[in-house]
């Protein structure tokens, strides 16, 4: 039999191979490890993050991971730690490459080569019921605004009874269109949170024009009892995680405040802390008024 593949972006890829290239990280404090962070397939992991955004949004809940895309030596890794080959007394629960194995942790894995963390299509979400309770208060809330944007259940409420386990389906993404678009200055400014704001106006300082203008965006700005930004058309997707260090990582590219700001550093700085289809106008444009 054909050894399963997936295309996508013109690349045709073996489960557990998709290439880095085709990875984006998550948002959110998850349960990374040390050189192992959380990825998901370029579009799995833009419709992660703006699925988590919204849920944060409507229901106060923050959403973490602790399962992502497995290459195909951390799928035998985590297949090991669960299973062992069958002996005679046990039941065998599944089989790898003809092998008989015998279940002998709390959850199951699916055999190297098979898992749907391989093909970077698939999360495990932290805090989202025990085997078999589907009815997680944390879950119930969010498991709605998951689902529009393409996240299933279906794999999770088979055989394996996994409730945390989720895997994105683009067929079934209701929001896909809002990952292709580049938000407009507005729409960045407003989703930046307090401290980013403040590196921004940092950058601006020698340009009057655009401080004002950076400004008087800001100051639309409508906070609810949460302190979200619900801006006329705020943008639904959050920025890359690493926005929380982007305020350090311009005073540590820019020059001191008494002398001019290298606008160029500063672009730099910003296009290696945000995601690209966000930094790329956005730099632009500041980049082009701070040069004036």
């Amino acid at each position: 039999m054909a050894t399963p593949t997936k295309t996508f972006q013109g690349v045709t890829y073996t489960n557990g191979n998709l290439p880095k290239r085709l990875l984006a990280p998550l948002d959110g404090n998850n349960l990374d490890l040390p050189g192992d962070r959380a990825m998901l397939r370029l579009d799995a992991a833009a419709s992660w993050n703006r699925a988590r955004a919204e849920v944060e949004r409507k229901t106060g809940i923050v959403l973490t991971v602790r399962g992502w895309n497995r290459t195909k030596a951390e799928q035998k890794t985590f297949y090991l730690q669960r299973h062992a080959k069958w002996t005679p007394g046990y039941k065998v629960c599944c089989y790898w490459d003809g092998v008989p194995y015998r279940f002998t942790g709390t959850a199951h894995a699916s055999p190297p080569g098979t898992s749907n963390h391989g093909w970077g299509l698939a999360v495990d979400v932290v805090d989202f019921g025990s085997v078999g309770n589907f009815s997680h208060p944390r879950r119930k809330a969010a498991i709605g605004i998951l689902k529009r944007h393409g996240w299933t259940d279906d794999e999770g409420r088979g055989s394996i009874q996994e409730p945390w386990h989720l895997v994105y389906n683009p067929a079934r993404d209701q929001h896909k269109s809002s990952t292709s678009s580049t938000p407009t200055k507005e729409e960045f400014l407003m989703a930046l949170s307090d401290r980013d704001q403040e590196a921004v106006l940092w950058t601006a300082r020698k340009n009057k024009a655009l401080l004002e203008e950076i400004r008087s965006i800001l100051a639309s700005k409508v906070k609810d009892g949460s302190g979200a930004a619900e801006p006329r058309a705020i943008w639904e997707r959050t920025l890359d995680v690493s926005r929380r260090t982007l305020a350090q990582s311009v005073a540590n590219a820019a020059a001191p405040v008494d002398v001019d700001v290298d606008a160029n550093a500063v672009a730099e700085a910003l296009l290696a802390r945000l995601p690209k289809e966000t930094a790329k106008e956005v730099v632009r444009a500041l980049t082009a008024q701070l040069q004036k």
